[in-house]
């Protein structure tokens, strides 16, 4: 699917039945399709061809209570990763144990805790595995 405005243009016509007058009309809309992925997480290599991937987190400041959930076609978890606490200066985590995985297209879901303990849940983002 092609990210970006979609428009479409819907016109009408016939005859009045009345007088026999033709009559008619056209409506354009514009839909515009936005994505659900976002770069305030990035997961590398893409597509992930190894045991292990790593998921480059943008934070402002240091997060804790960092969790990593990655769900398979089916919405089904394959994966949950925790970690305690990841600075800002090294917003890196890695997802191991990939090589169990089928090969697909998976969803990679992030939280986390910044320093006031508010929850941050990031965009989910797309990784597909090939063999």
């Amino acid at each position: 699917m092609k990210i970006g405005p979609l428009v479409f243009t819907v016109s009408a016509s016939g005859t009045d039945p009345a007088d026999g007058a033709a009559v008619g009309g056209i409506v354009a809309g514009e839909v515009r399709v936005v994505s659900r992925f976002d770069a305030d997480l990035v997961l590398y290599p893409n597509p992930a061809d190894g045991d292990e991937a790593n998921l480059a987190l943008k934070l402002e400041a240091d997060a804790s209570e960092v969790r990593a959930d990655a769900y398979d076609a089916s919405m089904r978890r394959v994966y949950s990763g925790s970690w305690l606490a990841v600075p800002a200066s090294q917003p890196i985590v890695t997802m191991t144990g990939l090589k169990k995985w089928a090969p697909g297209v998976y969803l990679v879901r992030v939280r986390s805790l910044d320093a006031e303990g508010r929850s941050r849940k990031f965009k989910v983002v797309k990784m597909e595995i090939r063999r």
